[in-house]
Parts: C-alpha cells; sequence; structure tokens
C-alpha cells in the first residue's frame, strides 16, 4: 500500500496537468474542426465508400491529433516538475523514483483512455452523421456498413489441371479450398472469392469475362457432400460473393470443410483454365456492431499513444522536453513504417553483395553504416501502422480480441524494456 499510494497520487496530478495544458486544449479545438469537415468530402461513387472515406478521414485525423497530445504533454511532465521544483517536495517524502515513474507512466495512461473515449466518440458521431444524410436508398444501401464481417482463414488450397496436381502460379480447371475447424453457431453466409481468369482460345470461340462453376461442400472427414451448387457465375478479375444455405452450418462442434471448384460444362469451351489468389478467398459470418469495432481499434490506438508518452518520460528523465518529442517521433516513424525500411535496408545488401558491384567508395561505407543505424532505430519501437488496425476498421473486418490481447502483449514487453532504460537514466539523477 504504501507503494501504491503515491503512485495513484502522482498519476492523478499528472492527469490534470496534462488535461489543463495549452497542447492539449488547442488539438481538441482543432481536430473538432477537421471532423465537422468529414461529411464535406468529395463525392464518390457508392454510399458504402462515402461511408469508408469518412471513416478513414475522421480516424486518420484522430490518430494524428491523438499523438501530438499525448507526445507533447507527456515530454513536459518531469521537467515542469523540474522547473517548478516541485520534485524537491515530492522526494524528500517516502517516494521512490520508480513509484515517481509509475505515477507518470499511470496519469499517461489515464490521459490515452480518456482521449481513446472521447476520439472513438467522435468518429462514430460523424460517420453516423453522414449515415443520416443519405437518402432512402442510399440509406438501404449502407445499411450492411455497419455490420461488421468476421473472416475464416483459408488454410489450404490445391490446384488441378484436368484432375492433375498443378502447381500454385499456373492456371487450374479444378481447385479445392480448405477451412479448418470452422465453428457451429456462427452462421457462414457469406463466401468471398476473386481470381484471374485465364482462358485460351478454342475454335476461334470469344470470352465474355464470365466464369460458372460447379461447386460441391464436403465434410473433410466423413467425405460427405454438404452441398452441390452448380453453375455459379462469377466475374473475371472481380470480387464475388456466394450467398451459402445457412443448413449448411447447423452441425454442432467444429467440421473440416473443403469447397471444390471446378469449371462447369457452361464454361469449358471457352475457358482454359483459372488462376487463383489464395488470400482473396474468405468464408465471412456477420459478427460484432460497427461501434465495438472502432472501441476495440481506439483501444490499440491507446496503447500506442501510451508508449509513445512513455517514451517521452523516458527521454525527458536526462534530455530535454525538445529532444525528448524529437527520439519518441523518430521511434514511432521507425516504427511505423519499418516494413519499408527494412526493405530499402535488403535492397541495399543485395546489390553490395553483387559479384560485379562497383569499388566500394567513403559513400557506399557511409550507406552501409547508415543501413545498419537504421536497422537498429527499427528494432526498438512495434510496427505501429501493422498494429493500428486501422485498415481492418476502415474494411469492415471484425477486430477479433485474440488480436488485441497479442497485440497488447506485445505493446508490454516494450513497456518493460522502456521502463528498465527510465530507470536506469533516472536512478542516479542529481537534482540541484
Amino acid at each position: 500500500m504504501t507503494f501504491l499510494s503515491p503512485v495513484f497520487a502522482i498519476a492523478y496530478n499528472s492527469f490534470q496537468e496534462a488535461v489543463r495544458s495549452k497542447v492539449f486544449l488547442i488539438c481538441i479545438f482543432i481536430l473538432g474542426v477537421l471532423c465537422l469537415m468529414a461529411p464535406l468530402l468529395p463525392s464518390v461513387d457508392t454510399p458504402i465508400l462515402k461511408l469508408k472515406l469518412v471513416l478513414s478521414v475522421s480516424t486518420s485525423i484522430c490518430y494524428i491529433f491523438g499523438l501530438i497530445i499525448l507526445i507533447f504533454t507527456s515530454s513536459n511532465l518531469i521537467s515542469d516538475d523540474i522547473s517548478s521544483r516541485r520534485i524537491f517536495t515530492i522526494f524528500p517524502k517516502p517516494v521512490s523514483r520508480l513509484s515517481y515513474l509509475c505515477g507518470k507512466l499511470l496519469g499517461i495512461s489515464y490521459l490515452a483512455v480518456s482521449l481513446m473515449i472521447i476520439l472513438a466518440i467522435i468518429v462514430i458521431f460523424f460517420v453516423r452523421f453522414t449515415y443520416f444524410t443519405f437518402n432512402e436508398d442510399e440509406k438501404l444501401e449502407a445499411a450492411s456498413f455497419f455490420q461488421m464481417i468476421e473472416t475464416e482463414s483459408v488454410d489450404k488450397i490445391e490446384l488441378f489441371q484436368n484432375g492433375l496436381p498443378s502447381k500454385i502460379n499456373r492456371p487450374a480447371t479444378s481447385f479445392n479450398v480448405t477451412f479448418n475447424g470452422v465453428s457451429a453457431g456462427k452462421i457462414l453466409n457469406l463466401m468471398t472469392i476473386r481470381f484471374l481468369a485465364y482462358f485460351r482460345s478454342k475454335k476461334d470461340l470469344s470470352h465474355d469475362g464470365v466464369v460458372y462453376f460447379d461447386i460441391k461442400i464436403m465434410d473433410q472427414k466423413s467425405q460427405k457432400i454438404l452441398q452441390n451448387m452448380k453453375e455459379v457465375k462469377i466475374q473475371d478479375g472481380e470480387f464475388r460473393t456466394i450467398d451459402l444455405p445457412e443448413n449448411l452450418f447447423s452441425y454442432s462442434g467444429k467440421k473440416d470443410l473443403k469447397f471444390i471448384f471446378s469449371i462447369s460444362e457452361k464454361s469449358q469451351e471457352s475457358i482454359g483454365g483459372v488462376l487463383v489468389k489464395q488470400t482473396d478467398i474468405l468464408l465471412r459470418k456477420p459478427s460484432s456492431s460497427f461501434e465495438l469495432n472502432v472501441f476495440k481499434a481506439f483501444i490499440l490506438l491507446a496503447a500506442q499513444f501510451v508508449l509513445l508518452g512513455f517514451i517521452c518520460i523516458m527521454g525527458s528523465t536526462r534530455l530535454s522536453s525538445f529532444v525528448a518529442i524529437m527520439l519518441a517521433l523518430t521511434l514511432f516513424i521507425a516504427g511505423y513504417y519499418s516494413n519499408f525500411f527494412m526493405t530499402q535496408v535488403k535492397k541495399h545488401e543485395r546489390i553490395r553483395a553483387q559479384p560485379n558491384a562497383k569499388a566500394i567508395t567513403f559513400l557506399d561505407k557511409v550507406g552501409e553504416f547508415s543501413d545498419k543505424y537504421v536497422s537498429a532505430i527499427v528494432y526498438l519501437a512495434p510496427d505501429f501502422g501493422k498494429y493500428s488496425l486501422q485498415n481492418e476498421l476502415v474494411d469492415g473486418f471484425a477486430i477479433k480480441n485474440s488480436q488485441i490481447i497479442k497485440i497488447l502483449m506485445l505493446y508490454m514487453i516494450y513497456f518493460i524494456g522502456y521502463m528498465i532504460v527510465a530507470l536506469l537514466l533516472f536512478w542516479r539523477r542529481e537534482f540541484t
């Protein structure tokens, strides 16, 4: 109790200071003005695309201003205590430096959670407001936008050309798609598929970009055919949603389902085969509501805010507020664009490893050193772009609880590492 009491007291005071900060108030005002402009975005083809555009823009605005608020307010928490000499009244009391840092981190967490709730409500409000501006026909068309979709991913795909196994990048006249462990009780009533049709000329027959498939759905264990669908029309190169019978998933427990696609007789004369993209074949089922999905996505944004805020606190234990902000922004950019940076580093390594490479110059050595420096920085921060799940939110995919737990556990590892560094920097600092 002696450890927690000062932690909560410091956290509450830090939260109050952050909320009263001019940066916080100015950013909230600008954020509200920008979000008000979201419904005024240029018109697009369909109501659903309009809602996606509003959701994407308002989420991005909230993300940017949330980061600005957290980074600037957290960078001043320790420096303000030092400049106002408040820190000299804290440490003479029974307050350890660990309690002090934990209190600051908890205060930033309070701010991030409060900010997350406010921003999530702002995003939901403006998306719903845009929806209510539609006419009745547009509302009917856009209603499905608010029903999130959960997906079952393909576990295995097998391609066949005239009954013989075919390679993944070769055209196939039939293909099998397997979904393992499909749960009952959750009606998977849609299947989304996209492929690139490959056809060859047969007796000078033309191809209109449409392929008809016969689809058999089989229970892998019993080898029993559960459904047999004839001449399902699928457009070349476009997403196609197939309505599956609801009674298909009326079993108990879980099943391994195999979908067998074969080009029907109606298309065999003109179609030589199809090229299938594995990632574009999904089983989809209605899942959580739009509002719940927004709050799930913003939980992860709040975790990012706390992580970046604590980087500022860690930096401000020894550095100025400005340098701490630069440190947080550097790690944020390195984490957000980590895939791009690592791709460039590997590309440079392959060029240097070529046998016909030119003699190494001073600039080449500088480039090699900078690649190593970039690689080191990238590993100091998580992939913020990948783990924000903004794309999933905008595309309408339900964010799973398992995804959130996995990402939060990863962030916890970084929290522990940053806490150790902050303690080492702060432990022996003398205040004069």
